[in-house]
Formats: structure tokens, sequence, C-alpha cells
């Protein structure tokens, strides 16, 4: 661990490329909330004291902002998210101000190394796609590689190889593989595991019809077979071991549910963009705190039905109206009369239902009435 503190702190910073579903957990389970993150949506904004952009999560963006955070903070702990591990070193770095509840730069970059990664999985069992950091070793045609970045997440990474283009310094293949893209959100302790819940995964390709785009749009939390989530509790649970893996976390795989086959592709050494799917059980901020600490829970209560969230992606630029009405199911609101260019979030949206194909369908057709009605500059109803 980076540090924590003996006493649970009175007040979370969260630094992330977007802190709202951070920030709401941790006001759910009482704590006093400040955020640093890429957007400052206005929702992100209303659950926070503090709030401030980053436009990058660099210590050269993130020192003045920190200086003026930490004149005001008192007891405070720090709470890392998405958009760190390119630069694992920062979660060091920010012990400067306050202790840390993440796992160590050391882990972030050991897990976020393609290579080390492919050897530890390879060491405990562990299926996963082949990888090449030489472009002369990739074997079969080009199209059945795919591009990544190291540290890089979020899928905005990822492209299909182009031999012509060969591959930047910090770039790697990854052999493509079947199945359908899905997620495991889980509590670490660091010798102990308990899995939180199981996640569809949805990519925007399915909004931009590019089918190259394999950025995050979503996920939808669904039971799965129960060989399958036992297969992946013990390859879990062996990582964690191997590891000292602590805090809320994530991977991803592609799973195929008939023959409870998976791989899995990537280790989120931090709370996961699925993870409020699951918040059934309490804050998984709170239990993120408690397990950076070594204490799980005895178990998570599955969500039941199947909640959904989908982020919103708009083909065109929008301008927000001035005096918008965003409806309960809507979160990540941008501040009124903000113009977005094509191809960037606009905000996310959640349905739940009793399948995960009524979900995706319900969340879709909310998408579709929530782009109308700001293009047509009219308020939004259910």
């Amino acid at each position: 661990m980076s540090g924590t503190s003996a006493r649970p702190p009175r007040r979370l910073l969260i630094i992330a490329r977007s802190g709202r579903a951070l920030a709401a957990s941790a006001r759910r389970a009482g704590y006093s909330c400040d955020v640093i993150d890429q957007f400052a949506d206005a929702d992100t904004r209303a659950l926070s004291d503090f709030c401030r952009v980053a436009a990058q999560l660099t210590p050269a963006v993130l020192a003045p902002l920190l200086a003026e955070w930490h004149d005001r903070a008192g007891d405070a702990n720090i709470i890392v998210g998405g958009g760190i591990e390119a630069q694992p070193a920062l979660v060091d770095w920010l012990t400067e101000y306050a202790p840390v509840a993440a796992n160590s730069a050391a882990m972030l970059a050991a897990l976020k190394q393609p290579r080390k990664l492919a050897a530890l999985l390879d060491e405990l069992a562990i299926p996963h796609p082949a990888i090449v950091t030489d472009a002369d070793a990739a074997q079969g045609p080009a199209t059945d590689w795919l591009v990544k970045q190291t540290g890089a997440d979020g899928g905005g990474h990822v492209r299909g190889w182009q031999p012509a283009g060969g591959l930047g310094t910090d770039e790697y293949l990854q052999r493509r593989c079947s199945g359908r893209p899905a997620s495991v959100v889980f509590l670490a302790g660091g010798h102990g595991a308990r899995l939180v819940g199981y996640n569809h995964c949805l990519q925007a390709a399915a909004q931009t019809g590019d089918a190259d785009d394999y950025r995050f749009a979503g996920a939808i939390a669904a039971p799965w077979p129960a060989s399958l989530t036992a297969a992946i509790a013990a390859a879990v649970s062996r990582l964690v071991a191997a590891t000292g893996l602590r805090g809320l976390c994530g991977v991803d795989l592609l799973v195929d549910e008939s023959s409870g086959a998976f791989v899995l592709l990537e280790v989120n050494p931090r709370p996961p963009a699925s993870f409020e799917l699951h918040e059934q059980g309490g804050s998984l901020v709170a239990a993120h705190l408690a397990a950076c600490d070594g204490r799980l829970p005895t178990d998570w209560p599955a969500a039941g039905d199947c909640p959904g969230k989908l982020v919103v992606y708009s083909g065109d630029a929008v301008a927000v109206p001035g005096d918008i009405a965003w409806p309960d199911w809507s979160a990540d609101r941008p501040p009124a009369a903000s113009r977005l260019q094509a191809g960037t979030p606009l905000c996310t949206v959640f349905a739940r239902a009793a399948t995960p194909a009524a979900c995706e369908q319900a969340l879709y057709a909310r998408r579709d009435k929530l782009i109308k009605s700001i293009k047509n500059n009219s308020q939004i109803t259910d």
C-alpha cells in the first residue's frame, strides 16, 4: 500500500479521470468528499465540497490543485480511480499530500506491464491471450492481432494492427480471442478476495458504427453460470494471493457462458468503472478503504436483477441547453451551456431490467431519447 490512515478519515479526495461514481459512493458512506478529475461534471460538483478540473493526471497539472486542496483538507485520505495507470509513480508522489488508499506504484507498474502480467498469469495457470512486444514475433495474419498501449485503460488506445505502421515504444500486440466482453468487480485484502459482481461489457462500436472502436461504453450486471463464476473466482483468488492486491479492483475478460471458458485480458488494480452497479451491499468506497487495511466483508449480495449503465457518445457536436432538466436516470452531466465535440462522452444513462437483453434495450432507448431532446433543445422526461 502507498499509505493508509489507522483512523478512518473524515474526508476523501478522489483523483480519477471521472470521479462522480466514487464521490457518490463516498457520500453514501457519510464521508465529506473532494474531487479532482478531467470533467468536473455538474453532478460531481454537487457531490463534492471542492471540485477542480485537471486536464491531465500528471504531477505538473495536479500540484497546484493539490496545494490549494491541502490548505483546507484536514484529516483526509486520497483515493485514485481510472486514468492513473499510465503514470504509476503518481500514486507514491501523492503520499506527500495525504495517505493514499491504493495499491503501490510498483504493483501498478507490474500489473500493467504486458510481458510481466503474461508471465504471472502463466505461472498461475490463468488463461490469457498471447502477447508480443516485437512485431516480428507476431505469427499469422495481421487481422489476428490488436495493438494496445502499455498502462492505458478505457479501450480508446486499442486498434486493429496495421503492420506497415510498426509498433510504438509503449505499444504491444495482443492476439484476438473469441468471447463476450465481460468484467468482474472484487475486493482484495492482500491475501484473500471477495467477488462483488459480474458484468457484460458494452463498447462504443455499437454507437459509432466503427467495429474497431473498443472504448468502454458501460456494463450490465448479470448472473453467470456457476461453473464460470467458480473458475473466475478461483483465478482471482490465486491472483490476489500471488500479488498482494488490496482494495476495490477488477479484471476484464472474454467469456463463453455456454462452455464456461474465459481469458483474462487486463487487471485493473483500482476501482473499476462498473463498481457502482453493485452497491446494493453498501458503499463500495467504504469497503475499498477497509480492504486496503486487509479487512474484507464475509460476502457481498448479488444485484438480484440486471442494473446497467451506458456511456453516451454523441455522433455529432452537442450544445447542452442552459436550462436542461436532466432525468433521474442520467449522470455525469456536463455543466449547462457546455459544447462537446463529436464522439466525446456526453453523459451516462442507467436502467434496470429482469434480463441483460432487456436492460441493454432500455439503455439504448434512453440514450436516443436524451440525444433527441438535447438536439431539439427540449426537456427530457421519463
